[in-house]
């Protein structure tokens, strides 16, 4: 298989993924590598889904998205405009805290300073 078959393979996985998640965010785990996928999903999509599950359940999906993603979902979830939500803020880095320790330093090396501050 070529590159760029692998390429257009792993994109159509993708957009499948993405198209399942609002109805069954736990297809995830069906796959034999989230950990390949789940970095290439759409924010939103990714996010829409973590409020579903809920936070504080979503531990495991949170621990496949990219360092960009997790920084992506702290400021949908944490900022309204230029004004921090301490109780969401302090929500995700408990979140982040479960993480294993490799995990959790990749994801808090990832946000931006003036979240952590």
């Amino acid at each position: 298989m070529s590159d760029n078959e692998r390429e257009d393979e792993q994109q159509a996985l993708v957009r499948d993924v993405a198209g399942k998640l609002r109805r069954r965010p736990d297809v995830v785990f069906e796959l034999d590598h989230p950990e390949e996928v789940v970095p290439l999903l759409p924010v939103q999509e990714l996010h829409f889904t973590i409020q579903e599950i809920g936070l504080e359940d979503a531990g495991d999906l949170v621990a496949l998205a990219s360092p960009e993603q997790t920084q992506a979902f702290f400021d949908l979830s944490a900022w309204t405009r230029d004004r921090i939500n301490l109780e969401e803020a302090t929500t995700w880095l408990r979140v982040l805290v479960d993480l294993e320790d490799s995990n959790f330093a990749e994801k808090i090396r990832g946000l931006d300073p003036e979240s952590v501050s």
